[in-house]
């Protein structure tokens, strides 16, 4: 969980470097990101972000310019910004040596060229441990001097760093899970955090809350066996990890304490191939099932309950004839179930209203008769 200091995070790194006006005037990389007001300088700077282990940062600084012209040749002096040190300087050139300044804010690169397509520079930037998301250290700068007695300048520029929010997948490696258990992690509040298998599917979903940290509960039922799963933070793919599931045989669905209704339907997760049953408290099946290929399992209700609360066990069997009885808890079964009203076959029905004519046909001939006798 994060506090309000940055236990771990990234940093966001960029800034701009340029030489004197009088150089040629570059030719940047098309991928390169460079305001119009430094078009005009002979070596550029372009933006560059990374991230890397708690408390630093990995930075590529590119100085770039494929125009032979414009590459400059000398000492590289680069400076962190204050409130942070260097943890590593790296040019992607050989025979060269870094020096460090013993607090590790300055360091200093052996003569080398810069410009006229060399020159790439990689900076890893360790942070205060009170830090804060969005905290901002600016002042580091970059500086190119010549070879020369007095050394003057070709070329400097700043660069700051800004803390941002960390992205981690926090469910320790080789967890054992079951169906109730959450991944979790942090990331940038309001960020959308997907949860991957190897195969690619989508196995969880969650957003990260205000206080940074993020909970994403398994979207359907997952099957027990070895698995691998990844977290995808603000389009980051996190590295993966493995995991087990274990599932505790258990009815996901409906809950404990649910009113049952007419015909109910049971779900939950085991081993493929095993059955499972439902009986109540004496011992009577209410459902029963065999576990699907995925690890599913759903059983309809066939076996009657009394009205009023039942206490129902989960019985397992898996493929070896191995048993496992679990109390699920207290359901409740009410008498409003729809009563079938009985429908009369017509032919019945018929016979009963021909009867029923005459009868009353009787009746009227009968008195009739009487009347006609008193006359």
């Amino acid at each position: 969980m994060i506090t309000s200091a940055l236990a771990a995070g990234a940093i966001a790194f960029a800034g701009l470097l340029a030489a004197p006006a009088a150089h040629a005037t570059p030719n940047p990389s098309p991928t390169t990101s460079v305001s119009a007001a430094v078009r005009a300088a002979a070596l550029t700077l372009p933006t560059a972000t990374g991230s890397a282990a708690p408390g630093m940062v990995a930075g590529w600084i590119n100085i770039y310019d494929p125009t032979p012209a414009n590459q400059v040749r000398g000492y590289l002096t680069v400076t962190a910004p204050p409130g942070t040190t260097f943890d590593r300087v790296s040019v992607n050139m050989s025979s060269i040596t870094i020096d460090y300044s013993d607090d590790r804010r300055t360091a200093t690169v052996s003569i080398s060229s810069y410009g006229g397509g060399a020159g790439t520079i990689q900076i890893k930037l360790l942070i205060p441990g009170s830090a804060k998301p969005l905290d901002e250290f600016p002042g580091g700068t970059v500086s190119i001097t010549s070879e020369a007695a007095g050394g003057s300048l070709l070329a400097s520029g700043a660069f700051s760093a800004t803390a941002s929010w960390p992205r981690a997948f926090s469910t320790p490696e080789n967890s054992e899970l079951n169906q109730s258990s959450a991944f979790t992690g942090v990331g940038k509040p309001g960020a959308a955090v997907l949860i991957k298998n190897e195969h690619g599917d989508v196995i969880a979903t969650t957003t990260v809350q205000a206080d940074g940290t993020w909970s994403a509960s398994l979207a359907h039922p997952f099957p027990d066996g070895t698995f691998t799963a990844t977290a995808v933070v603000e389009n980051v793919t996190l590295p993966a990890k493995h995991f087990t599931m274990k599932n505790t045989f258990q009815i996901l669905t409906p809950v404990a304490g649910s009113v049952l209704e007419p015909n109910q339907v049971f779900t939950g997760v085991g081993e493929p191939g095993s059955t499972v049953a439902i009986t109540d408290g004496k011992g009577n099946v209410v459902a029963e099932a065999t576990v699907s290929p995925d690890g599913t399992w759903s059983a309809t209700q066939t076996g009657t309950l009394p009205s009023g609360p039942s206490e129902l066990f989960l019985t397992s069997t898996s493929v070896g004839g191995v048993s496992e009885t679990t109390p699920q808890g207290t359901f409740v079964t009410t008498d409003e179930t729809p009563v079938d009203t009985p429908v009369l076959d017509t032919t019945i029905a018929g016979g009963i209203a021909m009867a029923a004519l005459a009868a009353a046909g009787t009746l009227l001939l009968s008195r009739r008769r009487s009347a006609a006798l008193r006359g």
